[in-house]
């Protein structure tokens, strides 16, 4: 396993490479990091702080020569786990903070889409393949494939309770999984292909993205989907709060909106190339008396041309909402001295300014932080880790390390019946197994029960004597009988 490379001009040596990287336990600081993929193979990340929006680039390095279509965050502990898709079918793991290779998730038969992290326990990710795969985070093991969509998969989404997921597809689908049961619970059909899924903090309601529109769903379904409308193609939306929600796309322009409907504010980024992705960062936590689901989150977007922004949606509404009333002030103020002027011109003048909150002139306030890949790679995706305390971490890190000591100076045979029950994952072949004797049980009556002696040989009698009675045969109910098949059990997932 390749270890991953140091970013150009700085120190080689592990000893400064650990003491840039490293975080001191004591300082309690909270630090986050972004990464983001390019077509060329291309991972760069960052590790900030969210207080003072500080930070160093982490790492540079092109780890596969093919396009990476795919990232995700490990949601536990310091975030140091980042697993990257692409077209090679493989997933590969890693570990940020050592800056190394931990080794390839071999699943799929098709290019890697989509994946997502539930926490640290688990990971859902999608292919090409038409197939969503459940990984367990602790061994890796694929513990199943949840199969029937008829087309490659776009996106999955995770319920905050890790009890369902979404996914969509080609097939112009949405589908609902049930992830304790591991099979589809229901199947909305579309219009058109929705590209990406997301849940509000809450689960309370998801969205699609469909081309230049995106449909904001309730979950219980007791009222019609909102359309929010663009004038392009949406590459990326976000749900910032329960009620809010961010979307980007082809117009270079961030979009907040309510989700009945209404546009907030429009930010203008500046980028000279598309808004490609977009994630939320949960910067600040719920005081007392707050709802979590209600606090507004930070938004971290990045174009295709390589270049990150993190804007602090707090401040931006707040700073729009001024300018907006200013902007009202000033448009009487030109009203009232237009009157004397041609009425046409006036007219024109109020148009302009008031009742949109400088929409689609907003300034970049809220704006914390900016950051360039260059090089002018094509950005195919964004991933956004937790923010985390330095001290819990390392915490989290110790415990977990006591634990695997305590597992290895486990006596060999308490160790390996463990393995054996852990981590025994649901294969091809056990489903075959499984689904047969479904049918041999469950035949009414079945061909097993009524020829109970099939294949015994009767005993032979010896000339001269006569042949013993064979023994009376017990009755198929009782314990002598043969005896029935049992069902294996599945082992249950997320829970």
């Amino acid at each position: 396993m390749a270890p991953l490379s140091p970013p150009s001009g700085k120190a080689n040596s592990k000893k400064q490479r650990e003491a840039a990287t490293s975080i001191d336990p004591m300082t309690n600081e909270r630090r986050c990091r972004i990464v983001v993929s390019s077509h060329e193979g291309l991972l760069c990340g960052w590790e900030l702080s969210p207080d003072t929006w500080d930070g160093d680039l982490m790492f540079r390095f092109a780890p596969m020569a093919e396009s990476l279509k795919s990232l995700s965050f490990s949601q536990s502990g310091a975030g140091n786990l980042l697993v990257a898709g692409g077209s090679s079918e493989n997933m590969a793991v890693y570990n940020v903070k050592n800056k190394h290779q931990v080794g390839l998730l071999m699943q799929h038969t098709g290019a890697v889409t989509c994946s997502q992290f539930f926490g640290g326990s688990h990971m859902l990710s999608g292919s090409d393949d038409n197939a969503v795969a459940v990984w367990r985070a602790k061994d890796w093991a694929c513990i199943h494939l949840l199969g029937g969509h008829k087309g490659p998969i776009h996106d999955i989404a995770i319920h905050p309770t890790g009890k369902l997921a979404l996914s969509t597809s080609r097939d112009r689908t949405v589908r609902m999984w049930n992830l304790v049961k591991g099979r589809c619970a229901f199947i909305r059909r579309l219009d058109a292909e929705a590209t990406s899924v997301a849940w509000a903090p809450s689960g309370s309601r998801y969205l699609l993205v469909l081309g230049s529109a995106v449909a904001v769903v309730e979950s219980a379904g007791e009222s019609e989907p909102v359309t929010l409308g663009h004038s392009k193609r949406v590459n990326a939306a976000v749900f910032l709060s329960d009620d809010i929600v961010a979307t980007g796309g082809e117009d270079r322009v961030v979009h907040l909106w309510r989700v009945d409907g209404t546009e907030l504010l429009a930010l203008e980024t500046g980028f000279k190339t598309r808004v490609k992705a977009m994630e939320a960062l949960p910067v600040r936590e719920a005081q007392d008396g707050e709802i979590a689901a209600a606090v507004l989150q930070h938004l971290v977007v990045c174009s295709s041309d390589g270049v990150v922004q993190v804007w602090d949606g707090v401040a931006a509404l707040d700073k729009a909402f001024e300018s907006g009333s200013e902007e009202e002030e000033e448009d009487d103020d030109l009203e009232d001295s237009a009157v004397e002027e041609d009425s046409d011109e006036g007219a024109g003048e109020q148009g302009r300014g008031g009742g949109h909150g400088g929409r689609g002139k907003a300034p970049p306030a809220g704006l914390v932080a900016e950051l360039h890949v260059g090089g002018g790679p094509r950005i195919t995706a964004l991933a956004v880790s937790h923010v985390f305390k330095a001290d819990e971490a390392a915490a989290a890190e110790a415990e977990a390390a006591a634990a695997a000591a305590a597992a290895a100076a486990a006596p060999k045979k308490k160790k390996k019946k463990k393995r054996k029950a852990e981590l025994e994952p649901l294969t091809e072949t056990s489903f075959k197994v499984t689904v047969e004797e479904e049918e041999e049980d469950g035949g009414g009556g079945g061909g097993a029960q009524q020829q109970p002696n099939k294949g015994k040989k009767k005993p032979k009698a010896k000339k001269g004597k006569s042949a013993p009675a064979a023994p009376e045969e017990p009755p198929p109910s009782s314990k002598a009988g043969k005896k029935k098949k049992s069902k294996k059990k599945q082992p249950e997932l997320m829970y």
